[in-house]
């Protein structure tokens, strides 16, 4: 990607950097004989030098499948480019830019194994399709007091499928967001509320609108233990043959942070409704999902996990989509862990996956 690539080589110039390098191989059995080797390298620079901070960050998925009807081989691009520029003690500016171009994964694979599936879900027998995403976020954060912050966000993103044939499984969507937001903390309390506005092309011929606000309550309770609850509406529009009117949007999160420590449990818990893209038709429609995770460690080095997640679409052809995951993972050193698993997916017909996973990772700063 030329824009992280351009960023590392001006991170290098100003000669006090921090870089990371990681890379992820995992190994998956499938049903039928089916079988994935993903590799997942990631390569970070960060500069720190104020008022500025750069980070720029290159991370690759290249997938080898079998039998070769699912696709041998694809290489998914991915760049990350972002900054914070500290205006004075009390401003700040954030940016960042995401892209992504190449073939892409649309099956339930490709997800994190405590999410709810999207309605674009497919088998692990599809193939990957060609697919473009750019998405570009700017963000204005002004300290008004000592606990009172107020913030002004701007953001344009461009996804969909690369080639005419692509885009008849994801069309290109456009959207144009604007939002404002102000945020309150007190001692273990902090209280915001957000205005949101955003208005979407799709390159069907169809658009759609939301104006969206919402306030949120999060809770420190101690010990690693948070919550947080949201409430707001939704006044959906577009084009007569989308869905309109006023959603009721909400959503509750219990989390707690897993202990370094032996006999520690963590985990999360999240349950949402509101509107959400359907990346199949570039429309917004109502849905309700809930996703869970559960990490034990009963020793330090070794963390058990259960995790899953299940959405429900009510609008136009409504779908139940579900998934779950159980695995153990080990840290051999301080740069290698080793994870195996079983992952499994209604869609609504029932998917199974076996995985072994191995992460390497070195980090290190030089001048």
């Amino acid at each position: 990607m030329a824009g992280p690539a351009i960023a590392a080589c001006l991170l290098l110039a100003w000669g006090h950097i921090r870089h990371q390098l990681a890379l992820s191989t995992q190994t998956r059995a499938l049903p039928d004989g089916a079988g994935d080797l993903q590799l997942d390298p990631l390569l970070e620079i960060e500069m720190q030098r104020r008022p500025l901070q750069l980070n720029a960050r290159y991370l690759p998925s290249m997938l080898l499948r079998e039998p070769q009807e699912r696709g041998t081989f694809s290489l998914l691009h991915r760049g990350i480019l972002s900054g914070t520029l500290r205006l004075s003690k009390d401003r700040r500016l954030l940016a960042e830019q995401r892209l992504a171009h190449g073939p892409t994964d649309l099956s339930w694979l490709a997800l994190p194994p405590d999410a709810a599936p999207p309605i674009l879900t497919r088998s692990f027998r599809s193939r990957p399709v060609g697919s473009l995403e750019s998405s570009s976020w700017i963000s204005f954060e002004q300290a008004l007091r000592q606990r009172l912050r107020l913030a002004l966000t701007a953001h344009y993103s461009l996804s969909g499928g690369l080639s005419n044939e692509d885009q008849l499984i994801l069309p290109r969507v456009r959207s144009v967001d604007l939002g404002a937001s102000g945020t309150f903390g007190a001692r273990r309390e902090t209280f915001s509320l957000a205005v949101t506005g955003s208005r979407g092309w799709i390159s069907t011929g169809g658009r759609t609108a939301l104006l969206g606000v919402s306030s949120a309550w999060r809770h420190a309770f101690g010990r690693r233990l948070e919550s947080e609850l949201s409430a707001g509406l939704s006044v959906l529009g577009g084009d007569g043959q989308e869905r309109g009117g006023v959603v009721p949007t909400g959503a509750i999160t219990l989390r707690r942070e897993l202990p370094s420590t032996r006999g520690g449990v963590g985990g999360r818990i999240t349950l949402r409704w509101g509107p959400f893209l359907d990346r199949a038709t570039g429309a917004l429609l109502r849905r309700a999902e809930g996703s869970a995770r559960v990490d034990f460690a009963p020793l330090r080095s070794v963390v058990i996990s259960a995790s899953g997640g299940l959405a429900v679409t009510p609008d136009a052809v409504p779908r139940v989509l579900g998934q779950g995951a159980v695995g153990i993972a080990h840290k051999l050193t301080s740069a290698l862990t080793l994870s195996a698993g079983v992952r499994r997916a209604a869609l609504p017909n029932v998917e199974w996956a076996g995985l072994i996973t191995t992460t390497l990772s070195e980090q290190g700063s030089s001048r």
